[in-house]
């Protein structure tokens, strides 16, 4: 009967974060914050910045015992969960109906957007020796059993070494646990090294970073046993492993939807760079998996689909392509799209959670590049796969105007180098030749020849006025761009004159 009555609770739009926000904020002009502060002189109470308490636990244990409490606000800093004592069972236990938020600078008088919360809080679990695994806490963070309308947001957490869930582990029946904004890093399970989600119900995880943890399966997050489904939305995973399968992401007997994910560099001793699947659905939508070993699926007695994805080797699906993402530094670790990568304007628009506006740094989704053709679905703007948002323009020739033989007609390239020159070539047909000074970058053309070339503008365009004769009427062309300083190109544009 519990659990009839929860899972009506679901809100209709299928993300908990807009609902859980509404009802943690409801109260919070009536109802106390508590406040934490490393910094802080011991002995306080927490009601203000200047009476903070030091240690989470102590926010926590209040908030426990007060049941008005709705929000723990803590500043910059490093917190352990275990008093000094060396306890590797000391875990950050989550409140029902409290939401916990990290990154304050330690004055604010109201919450402010993610965006502007600036200093890193760090919920760390090296209690013992520092920098040496073995004696770490098991857990930092848990959501208990019967843990209700909880969430945490903004925080590092990091340094976990256990079985269950190194990071954070929500347990079995636990209810609308979202987690946002959260980086999970470095931690050390066995079931999951940033979340194990063990048979809770309706939890998220939203806009968090995964890097460098490690699992025997399940190397950022574990889902087990769960009856609705889990959103993971605009997550990064990088450089996550996994000793056996799931590199980075291990489904079993679970329900799952991956929205707007960048998945790469994570591995698996055995299958499943980036996702295992077994006994479990999940459905992945606008994500990038690529460069994930030893591949980048495993799907094991379960159903998975996949649409409007980037996939190494491809894999069945509306809107699906295995082209190479073209990402700003994947062996760095910045999966940033880089101009002219296919993933711009490439995803569906249905497939964004409503009220999902931002990508992982912030900056706005659903903008639109001027330099790439829409290929998804929805209407304009078209959003891009992955974690984030291109938000620049990409270097790109456009279409001849006004498009006539016998006229004089204005060739324009957008998004280069301002003041770089810009070449302008054509042919009838696509092949690829190699441009002299650039070693191994090709114009996509079949004996290309030049139009011509021009400087780019401070606003990086080019423009470039040839006349076309009257004889290319009806004939279609192939022009594309280059910037030999660069060694860049831009996508070849097909083009006909009336």
């Amino acid at each position: 009967m519990i659990i009839a009555m929860r899972r009506s609770l679901r809100p209709a739009s299928g993300v908990l974060v807009s609902a859980l926000g509404l009802f943690l904020s409801a109260n919070v002009q009536a109802q106390p914050v508590i406040h934490v502060d490393a910094r802080a002189t011991p002995g306080g109470d927490g009601a203000s910045w200047q009476t903070a308490y030091r240690d989470l636990q102590d926010a926590l244990d209040h908030a426990r015992s007060e049941p008005e409490v709705r929000e723990i606000w803590i500043a910059g800093g490093v917190y352990k969960p275990d008093r000094g004592t060396g306890n590797r069972d000391a875990t950050f236990a989550l409140v029902s109906n409290v939401g916990v938020y990290g990154c304050f600078s330690g004055y604010e008088l109201t919450r402010p957007p993610r965006s502007q919360r600036a200093l890193q809080t760090l919920l760390s679990g090296d209690i013992g020796i520092l920098n040496d695994a073995t004696d770490n806490t098991k857990t930092v963070v848990s959501a208990f059993a019967e843990t209700e309308y909880a969430s945490i947001e903004n925080v590092t957490i990091a340094f976990g070494n256990g079985t269950w869930g190194a990071g954070i582990n929500i347990r079995y029946l636990a209810f609308a646990v979202v987690v946002t904004g959260c980086t999970f890093r470095a931690n050390i399970g066995t079931w999951g090294g940033g979340i194990l989600i063990d048979e809770p119900e309706q939890c998220e995880i939203i806009d968090c970073d995964f890097d460098s943890n490690t699992a025997s399966h399940g190397g950022a997050v574990y889902l087990a046993n769960i009856d609705t489904t889990t959103e993971v939305v605009n997550c990064r995973f990088y450089n996550n492993y996994a000793r056996g399968f799931g590199g980075a992401v291990a489904n079993v007997s679970s329900h799952a939807v991956i929205r707007n994910c960048t998945f790469i560099n994570n591995r698996a001793d055995r299958e499943g760079g980036a996702i295992t699947n077994n006994g479990a659905e999940t459905a992945i939508v606008n994500s990038i998996l690529w460069n994930n070993t030893p591949n980048e699926i495993r799907n094991f007695k379960s159903s998975i689909t996949a649409t409007y994805s980037c996939i190494t080797g491809g894999w069945p699906g509306e809107g699906n392509f295995s082209a190479d993402p073209m990402l700003v530094d994947p062996a760095g670790g910045d999966l940033r799209l880089a101009p002219n990568s296919p993933c711009i304007d490439a995803g569906d628009n249905d497939g964004v959670p409503p009220g999902q506006t931002l990508d992982l740094d912030f900056n706005p989704r659903f903008i639109d590049d001027p330099g790439t053709p829409d290929g998804g679905r929805g209407s304009a703007p078209i959003v891009d796969l992955g974690c984030y948002e291109f938000q620049g323009t990409s270097f790109a020739v456009l279409e001849p105007i006004p498009g006539q033989a016998g006229r004089v007609n204005r060739l324009t390239a957008i998004g280069a180098q301002p003041g770089a020159t810009i070449w302008f070539v054509y042919a009838r047909r696509e092949g690829s030749t190699p441009i002299p000074g650039c070693p191994g970058v090709n114009v996509m053309l079949d004996a290309p020849a030049v139009i011509g070339s021009a400087a780019a503008d401070a606003k990086g365009v080019a423009s470039l006025d040839r006349f076309v004769p009257h004889g290319a009427r009806g004939i279609e062309i192939l022009l594309q761009c280059v910037d030999r300083q660069r060694c860049a190109t831009s996508r070849v544009r097909p083009a006909a004159f009336e």
